[in-house]
């Protein structure tokens, strides 16, 4: 610890070679897992309260996780579902933004797109639109466009 730091305070802070490992090991946890089935189980069972609550742990508790961006997704679902739109907007983008590469980055496109359509702003809508069809043009979402934006051309 000659630079007056342990260890483990340095792949803390991202020095020394552990650090991966230590990323790897917590995406591995098999609580996360768990976590992660039990808040979609609340999801698929309409509990959306306490799946809002355990999604947000969930990505609290495991930010870097693979299904991080899952997580994100159904808490947008979440929001659209009570019809707070705005708020399910926040959520994709943010899943966006923070797992570009994600499973649900097409998906969450979906979501935008209809999400700005419902809150009047059908530029946006247009745009998130636009985007799954060029970057997932044969995705299950981009067959999901609603008609009136999938035979518009721009």
């Amino acid at each position: 610890a000659a630079t007056g730091r342990t260890a483990a305070q340095r792949r803390a802070h991202g020095h020394g070679r552990a650090a991966p490992q230590l990323r790897r090991h917590r995406a591995l946890d098999p609580a996360a897992r768990a976590s992660y089935d039990s808040a979609l189980a609340l999801f698929r069972r309409r509990k959306f309260e306490a799946a809002e609550s355990a999604f947000a742990d969930f990505i609290v508790r495991w930010p870097d996780h693979p299904f991080g961006s899952n997580a994100l997704f159904w808490r947008s679902e979440i929001f659209a579902e009570r019809g707070d739109h705005r708020k399910a907007i926040e959520e994709c983008e943010g899943a966006i933004a923070r797992f570009p590469m994600g499973n649900k980055t097409p998906d969450c496109l979906l979501k935008l797109g209809i999400s700005f359509d419902r809150t009047n702003d059908k530029d946006r809508a247009r745009s998130a639109f636009d985007r799954l069809l060029a970057e997932y043009p044969t995705s299950e979402p981009a067959r999901k466009i609603p008609r009136a934006y999938a035979s518009q051309k721009k």
